[in-house]
């Protein structure tokens, strides 16, 4: 039988009014963790679903347990226990009904000979699925409360309907961090049965709070007395002492958009030291839009928190400001702006968006490079006479500024500066038509990116930082890759390669199961999946977790192309948690 988890969905449904006779007086009590009834053996096909239903105020008489779509269907005996058999793969709904219960469960990835037991309450006034607990080999689903919940983040004890549960730095939170959980919490457990019992944590889904959390409040006023650094940052609102943390969520800004002055809505709990601990806090924007334009003057400051002046107006940019045209690197005195901001207390404006002009070029030269000088992005050199200099705003086609090299060919466009040099704004590098063309399997690789060296044949390879790559990258070449190289040749008898395509046509090998016999390290692991050698490297993209996600028993599906050695090199490896 697979190990997995199944997914159950409760459903809510309309009941007929039930009279007060019908409904005991007596609370209905969370299921126990006492053994569920044992499921027949296995059929010769489909799978067993067996379990208990209790009911709190209706008769057990006539409830039947059915499969919808199909003609399966259990009685429900007078203990609340049934049994089903011969149940179809897939996705399923049970449906349990019977005098006013009318409720139904959906159980996702029924798999044949699967062994299903659920234990379920249900309440007869509002006929409800109160509480259950799904079992599927050794993993295990637990929903309930907390209670006696001891140890400190990560490593916590506690208790849900009855089972004991622990935590671990590998357990997954969702909907609240590992502090989030107190005594009385509302949670789901899924993890694996321990040998003494307990269940290991893999993922706790943080559903509501506990009776012993405190109310939340609502801040709605100006920030004043901004201290500390993001995310941990004190404030007051109205007179309250406001602090965030790494939980608190922002919206229609970020923590680093808080400012004395800034206008915000704050959720959170008020704290036993009358400060409010903030959940969320809603900056507001205002909807009045500055804007200057003019050239820039007195900058300072370092990116991306630069200060200067437009049109007589102080401005200021940070993480958030976004740029066009240019970078925050491209400011210079003199450069010629656009802002867009919204108006600070102290009367500066807090840039949105920098738009930058970039004058067109009144200066154009071609030729061959010659007395280079200066290192990137501040190069200088002769082109047909004229000074030429670059800076981290100039644009390189079919390039990069260090394949700027005497005797290199390049058109430059740019400005003419006051002292007769030309300030380059584009540079177009000139590359000649490869004189070599080589294709097939790459094999001997060495070396690490950009700089590689393979041999094709019996031509050896050799790439830089300008080499060009289509369709993959260069930590794409591995041994038996197949490609198409066009460079020119060296006088080592090597070729430089100016463009590499990458064959990508080798069929795509996909594999479903169990981790086994894991070696190496992230990004370059070694596992089996099924008795297939799988490898991965940097280019290997994961789905629901990460490469150290990956252990020994695992299950994860991994699609690649198969190599010569008979390995399979992982594309995508998506976990199956």
């Amino acid at each position: 039988m697979t190990p997995r988890y199944l997914s159950i969905v409760t459903i809510l449904t309309a009941v007929m009014a039930l009279g007060a006779c019908n409904k005991s007086d007596a609370p209905s009590s969370p299921l126990s963790p006492s053994p569920l009834p044992a499921a027949s053996g296995s059929p010769s096909s489909g799978a067993t679903i067996s379990g208990v239903v209790r009911l709190d105020g209706a008769s057990m008489a006539g409830m039947t347990v059915s499969v919808a779509g199909t003609s399966l269907v259990a009685p429900v005996d007078s203990s609340g226990r049934f049994s089903l058999t011969a149940v179809p793969s897939g996705d399923i709904e049970l449906r349990f009904s019977g005098g006013t219960v009318d409720t139904s469960l959906a159980i996702a990835g029924v798999t044949d000979r699967d062994q299903i037991q659920l234990a379920v309450t249900v309440d007869g006034a509002a006929s409800t699925v109160t509480s259950s607990q799904l079992t599927s080999s050794d993993r295990i689903e637990v929903k309930g409360a907390i209670a006696n919940l001891s140890g400190a983040c990560p490593d916590l004890t506690f208790t849900v309907n009855g089972f004991q549960a622990v935590t671990n730095a590998s357990t997954r939170f969702e909907d609240a961090p590992c502090s989030g959980v107190q005594t009385g919490t509302k949670v789901e457990v899924k993890g694996t049965r321990q040998a003494n019992g307990s269940i290991l944590a893999q993922k706790v889904d943080v559903d509501g709070v506990g009776p012993d959390v405190r109310p939340e409040v609502k801040l709605d006023g100006t920030v004043s007395g901004l201290t500390g650094a993001c995310p941990d940052r004190t404030f007051t609102v109205l007179g309250t002492t406001v602090v965030t943390n790494s939980a608190t969520r922002f919206e229609d800004g970020t923590c680093g958009t808080l400012q004395n002055g800034t206008r915000v809505q704050v959720k959170g709990t008020r704290q036993s030291n009358g400060s409010v601990l903030a959940s969320h806090v809603d900056i507001d924007t205002p909807d009045v839009e500055v804007k200057v334009e003019g050239p820039l003057s007195n900058l300072g400051g370092a990116c991306p928190d630069r200060t200067f002046t437009v049109a007589g107006t102080a401005i200021v940019t940070n993480s958030a400001t976004r740029f066009e045209d240019g970078t925050c690197a491209t400011l210079q005195a003199g450069t010629p702006v656009q802002v867009k901001g919204t108006r600070q207390p102290n009367g500066s404006v807090l840039a949105t968006s920098v738009d930058i002009d970039i004058p067109d070029p009144d200066v154009k030269v071609e030729g061959i490079v010659s007395g280079r000088s200066g290192a990137c992005p501040a190069l200088s050199f002769s082109v047909n006479g004229t000074t030429v200099v670059t800076n981290s705003a100039t644009q390189f086609e079919d390039g990069l500024c260090t394949t700027i090299q005497n005797g290199t060919s390049v058109d430059v466009k740019g400005t003419q500066q006051p002292n007769g040099t030309v300030l380059a704004i584009k540079i177009d590098i000139d590359n000649p038509d490869p004189d070599v063309k080589v294709e097939g399997n790459v094999s001997g690789r060495t070396g690490a990116c950009p700089a590689v060296t393979f041999s094709v044949g019996s031509t050896t390879v050799v790439t830089d930082a300008a080499t060009r790559f289509d369709d993959g990258s260069c930590g794409t070449l591995q041994d038996g890759t197949w490609v198409e190289v066009k460079g020119t040749r060296q006088p080592n008898g090597t070729v430089l390669a100016a463009k590499i395509d990458i064959d990508n046509s080798a069929p795509e090998v996909k594999l479903k199961g169990t981790v086994a016999g894991l070696g190496g390290a992230c990004p370059s692991l070694t596992f089996t999946v099924n008795g297939s050698a799988v490898v991965t490297d940097s280019a290997t993209r994961y789905e629901d977790g990460s490469c150290s996600s990956i252990q020994n028993g695992t299950r994860l599906e991994v699609k690649g192309p198969r190599q010569p050695n008979g390995s399979v090199l992982a594309t995508k490896v998506d976990i199956d948690h």
